[in-house]
């Protein structure tokens, strides 16, 4: 016989066995696993998901399925589905280690050391060398703060020989990172990839650690490298491709990062998400008209892909160009091809129409959005805003409710509601909110602090403190809580309970540097400023990768005059970072305390160079300008930082404040009147506008709008914003609502407008000897005040 029949007929009779193998319930149970497996590995989920499925289905009791449906579910990040389908695994199967160590694992991410503590501990007590244990058991070190011996288990479990886990690499990788040893770090993970060149954490954790260092030159060789494979491994991971670009940035790399999007976008097309980046990298570096371009093409190319729209519309309100803004939301409804779009875009123009006051338009578009969903919650928030500033607050309650529905832990929503029940009389159910929603998920620090601040602002101060404890105790790694209850003291003026709080959190944390930064700021209040230099520098030495504690001493030293020893710290700090920009931006903030306006403008003009996007620089140049008496370059200088980071409101309000501090009160006006539009939500932006429009307009349509913007103000506790409204009521002639609102800001801050404002009330209000008392205060005082010959009218009046 030929030899080649014999092998044809020998491979048909191999294919053929395995063939059945697989038709077999077995076998396909088996490849299914293995399928699912791979995908897990892969961090394809939904294959792996399918795989899981086809298998339960054949075997509804299979441990194995429920291990890997575990691992899709943790990959997916949803945990408590994942920790319950580890249970399932372990109740078909106790000796099934790996899905034990799974919810160990999932255990440690929350923060339940002690349960994942006992977990591990039944492991190693099974298999004393098992590696995913023992990795396990490196990762609690390391939460214990003993990053020594962490360092020294994971240095064993990879002297043990054999394969490393990818797990155990990145245990290892994460140890060198901390200890700032970026090459080490890399070289863990170049070798586990070697070994695993397809796994997804593996090259994930590449691209993090050459991301979060791009100016290094060792890493920067070994960048490209690991990108390219990672989004090789999965493309359809836009994540992957975004954090590619923005490393190009951080390097300065604008044509590299706009190439890496645009591959992006051709090899997954329909991904809308990665459209938008690349329009937003645009914008970034080469203007508006470009990134215009980019979603006008993007739109013909996917004219059903409402979030370009949508992103169209963000890019117009950002540039100010808001009835651009309006007309792509009229679109977006006469296309009426996606209703939850459809709906989104009425919301958003209701939005609009409310911030510019017409109230009637807005309401009209809402309810049109709620008579098509009467659960949406976007129209249901705007609706309950509406009520509480047209003094409807019971209405604005129902609203809040019902979102509240959707979002029981929202603390946004939580916040509105019960400042809706308080305007209703009701303080005690928003205290109930407030703790339902607390009780509901005890381990929010959020919602705790929401529930401690209102028993604190209600001077349930016994309160207070002892839901702030039994917060502490439930969540000790909270820092939030930690600070809440500093700050709490404080305003007791107990310093002893505020320096205890942040001692014990320092020694919760004792390598963040938060801890230290909070303690001497408290020192700096008390003006203890060594101790408070003495603090900064225990933080840079316990942090040394975090610049706050670094900032905070160079801070200080300026603030108090201490100039050359400000700049010698940011001499010896610079010379150890060459290239990080902040030694500028502090080198600028001193040469403004000094006055030195050449070496303050060079300084920020070196950070603006630097990172043309960053605010921060643009404002404080505007500020040197301003002060050395040129408001013209000030406010170009505003325009620039304007154009080169559109979404921030910081400039263009600074550029508002400026023009009204140089009387250009129009141009001030319109310009707060097109933020208010865009940030309908701040309030310093509502309070400057509605004031203005009473100070100085006057006239009664401008006073009526300005008491319209200005309502939400009626139970704030910021001074200023009561006496914005307190004055508007008195520009009404209402003094008997304007005088509550101005005593009340007066108690809050005493300061000589605020008693110019008060008096002025009291004496058209028929309380002259009081009124007249304040008054004489006031210009007494001898600050600079608006409108002082109305005031002395007044006094002259019998």
């Amino acid at each position: 016989m030929n030899p080649k029949t014999l092998c044809a007929r020998l491979l048909l009779a191999t294919s053929a066995l395995a063939l059945a193998a697989c038709g077999t319930k077995e076998g396909r149970i088996d490849s299914g696993l293995k399928k699912g497996a791979d995908f897990v590995q892969a961090a394809d989920w939904d294959k792996a998901n399918v795989e899981v499925r086809n298998v339960l289905q054949i075997d509804p009791k299979n441990a194995r399925a429920y291990l890997i449906a575990a691992q899709v579910s943790e990959g997916q990040k949803e945990l408590p589905r994942a920790y319950a389908q580890y249970g399932k695994a372990l109740e078909l199967q106790p000796e099934l280690l790996d899905a034990k160590l799974g919810q160990a694992r999932l255990l440690l991410l929350t923060g339940d050391t002690a349960r994942a503590q006992t977990l591990v501990k039944e492991a190693l007590a099974v298999d004393a060398r098992h590696p995913m244990a023992r990795t396990l058991q490196a990762a609690l070190l390391v939460r214990a703060d003993k990053q020594n011996e962490a360092l020294a288990l994971a240095k064993d479990i990879a002297a043990a020989g054999g394969p490393l886990l990818a797990d155990t690499s990145l245990l290892l990788a994460g140890l060198h990172a901390n200890a700032r040893e970026w090459a080490q770090a890399a070289a863990v993970i170049d070798q586990a990839l070697k070994q695993e060149p397809r796994h997804l954490g593996l090259l994930q954790a590449a691209v993090e650690l050459v991301a979060s260092n791009p100016q290094d030159t060792q890493l920067a060789n070994m960048a490209a490298d690991f990108f390219k494979r990672a989004v090789a491994q999965s493309p359809k991971n836009t994540e992957l491709w975004l954090s590619w670009a923005r490393y190009h940035l951080s390097r300065k790399e604008s044509d590299a990062a706009e190439k890496v999007l645009r591959d992006a976008v051709q090899a997954q097309p329909e991904d809308g998400k990665r459209r938008l980046a690349l329009a937003d990298l645009l914008q970034n570096t080469r203007g508006v008209a470009a990134a215009e371009k980019q979603l006008q093409d993007s739109i013909k190319d996917r004219p059903r892909d409402m979030s370009l729209r949508f992103g169209l519309v963000n890019l117009y309100r950002g540039a100010n160009r808001v009835d651009d803004a309006q007309k792509v939301l009229q679109e977006i409804i006469a296309l009426k091809e996606d209703t939850p779009s459809t709906i989104n875009a009425r919301t958003q123009l209701a939005g609009d129409r409310l911030a510019s006051g017409k109230t009637e338009e807005a309401g009209a578009l809402l309810a049109e959005v709620l008579q098509a969903n009467p659960r949406d919650n976007a129209a249901l928030l705007l609706r309950g805003r509406m009520h509480l500033t047209a003094g409807a607050p019971r209405d604005a309650v129902q609203d809040f409710r019902g979102v509240l529905r959707d979002q029981p832990t929202s603390p946004q929503v939580l916040q509105l509601l019960a400042r809706a029940y308080r305007a209703a009389g009701e303080p005690q159910l928003a205290r109930d909110a407030l703790t339902e929603a607390a009780r509901a998920a005890p381990t929010d620090a959020r919602l705790r602090a929401l529930l401690v601040a209102d028993m604190a602002d209600a001077k349930d101060f016994k309160g207070a403190r002892a839901e702030l404890d039994a917060a502490i105790q439930a969540l000790p790694d909270a820092p939030a809580l930690y600070e809440l209850k500093a700050q709490m003291a404080m305003s007791q003026k107990d310093t002893a309970l505020a320096w205890s709080s942040l001692e014990q959190l320092k020694a919760r944390q004792p390598k963040q540097a938060l801890a230290y930064v909070r303690l001497g700021q408290l020192h700096t209040g008390l003006k203890k400023y060594d101790l408070a230099l003495k603090e900064y520098d225990a933080g840079m030495a316990a942090a040394p990768g975090d610049a706050a504690p670094y900032v905070a001493a160079v801070t200080l030293l300026t603030s108090v005059g201490r100039h050359e020893e400000a700049m010698a710290r940011i001499q010896a700090r610079s010379k150890a970072e060459p290239g990080n920009v902040l030694h500028q931006q502090l080198t600028g903030e001193v040469g403004l305390a000094r006055r030195d306006w050449a070496g303050a403008q060079g300084a920020f003009r070196a950070v603006i160079a630097a990172l043309p996007s960053e605010p921060t620089a643009y404002l404080r140049l505007a500020r040197s300008l301003a002060q050395q008496g040129d408001a013209t370059a000030a406010l170009a200088t505003l325009t620039d930082g304007e154009r080169a980071a559109p979404q921030d409101r910081s400039l263009p309000l600074a550029r508002a404040e400026l023009l009204a501090r140089l009387n250009r009160h129009d141009d001030a006006i319109a310009l707060y009147e097109t933020l208010n539009t865009r940030f309908p939500d701040d309030d310093v932006i509502t309070n400057n506008l509605a004031y203005l429009l009473a100070e100085v307009k006057r006239d009664p349509k401008s006073t009526e709008r300005a008491l319209q913007l200005a309502a939400r103000f009626a139970k704030s506790s910021n001074p200023g914003h009561l006496d914005s409204l307190g004055w508007i009521h008195y520009q009404l002639g209402q003094y008997d609502k304007a005088v509550p609102l101005l005593e009340k800001a007066v108690a809050l801050a005493p300061t000589p407008l605020l008693q110019l404002h008060l008096g002025q009330a009291l004496v058209k209000g028929g309380d002259a000897p009081r009124g007249k008392v304040l008054i004489r205060k006031a210009i007494d005082s001898k600050a600079e005040l608006p409108r002082l010959d109305e005031a002395r009218d007044l006094l002259a009046r019998g």
